[in-house]
């Protein structure tokens, strides 16, 4: 089975033989993809001309002085990794952890709304020429980078910027620009105007395959709903050559899918791949533990699972958990041929 690992900004290695330590033991772990992320919550991490640098410990600094990002690729292409850009769409605030876009609080009108025209906090509605530009910018400047793929993903922390208790369902479905009536109509209206907003992004990425992470319910996505609907026509998608392979999941614990059902959709697609976070956030871990993370032999039966349904690729949620319990002959082990 074909394992990726999703790279989050508070984990990042900030050294050159760092990340060549990381991404040499990724190499032989059998890791085939490092998803790095770049957009966090409105910041980036990376030097950007475009976007604000994250603000959380030193990282801001240490952007400023060093490109990780760039060191990853040229890490990743010596071991044999592809290091893949993490670029998140619907994820521009965050207030818990204190990051907040600049570029969305000076422009509010951006994000979905309720009728009054009060926000969604962070949640962009590509309606928006202004939300659409954005982070086309933001793209432009990373695929100047020249990776091998572009990872965009629709998991979202917008929920938890809303109010207590939470609002109404579909009260977030709201847009000035559109114009239908009911919930489920706006829901597709919203999905017509993220497939155009794909469509410029392939027409920037040209042949640079990209990789969608989504819900494959096709109205959710984490910490949207049932605040707000947005269709996602991911058939269309694939179909129409707008994205290349599917990251379904993203936001989900297996506990929440049908792995039988799962392959049975994407059964016409070449490409399987599942997201699998690394512990179970509403039953698993003890509050006491800073890491909580599901034992070895658990991640190894929900893989069996994953492969006996026919998932051939899945993707860790995250790195942080696979450093601090030190999975990597797990990882090893579902990488294997005996495994496969």
């Amino acid at each position: 089975m074909r394992i990726s690992l999703n790279l989050d900004y508070n984990i990042c290695p900030f050294d050159p033989d760092e990340i060549d330590r990381f991404l040499s033991k990724c190499s032989a772990a059998g890791v085939h993809r490092v998803l790095w992320r770049l957009s966090i919550c409105g910041k980036v991490a990376y030097p950007s001309r475009v976007r604000e640098p994250v603000e959380h410990s030193t990282v801001s600094e240490r952007v400023a002085a060093f490109d990780p990002f760039k060191a990853g690729l040229a890490a990743g292409a010596r071991h044999g990794v592809e290091v893949v850009p993490w670029v998140t769409l619907f994820d521009e605030i965050f207030e818990w952890a204190t990051l907040v876009s600049e570029e969305v609080q000076a422009h509010p009108e951006w994000q979905l709304q309720e009728k009054t025209g009060r926000p969604f906090p962070g949640m962009l509605c590509y309606a928006e020429p202004g939300a659409r530009q954005l982070k086309l910018a933001e793209l432009q400047e990373i695929l100047a980078y020249g990776p091998t793929a572009v990872y965009l993903c629709t998991r979202s922390h917008a929920a938890h910027n809303l109010p207590r208790p939470f609002p109404p369902r579909d009260s977030y479905s709201h847009h000035p620009r559109l114009s239908a009536p009911t919930p489920g109509l706006r829901a597709r209206q919203h999905g017509e105007q993220l497939t155009g907003f794909l469509a410029e992004v392939r027409a920037m990425a040209g042949k640079t395959p990209i990789v969608a992470g989504i819900r494959l319910h096709p109205l959710t996505a984490m910490n949207l709903s049932p605040w707000a609907r947005i269709a996602r026509f991911w058939r269309r998608w694939l179909e129409d050559g707008l994205v290349d392979e599917l990251i379904v999941g993203a936001g989900d614990d297996l506990l929440d899918m049908d792995p039988a059902s799962l392959c049975r959709q994407l059964a016409p697609y070449p490409k399987k791949s599942c997201w699998v976070r690394l512990w179970d956030w509403r039953r698993g871990a003890e509050e006491t533990d800073p890491v909580p993370t599901w034992p070895p032999q658990r991640l190894i039966e929900q893989a069996t699972v994953l492969a006996e349904a026919g998932i051939d690729s899945i993707t860790l949620h995250e790195v942080k958990n696979v450093i601090e319990r030190d999975l990597w002959e797990t990882i090893s082990q579902l990488t294997s041929s005996s495994f496969s």
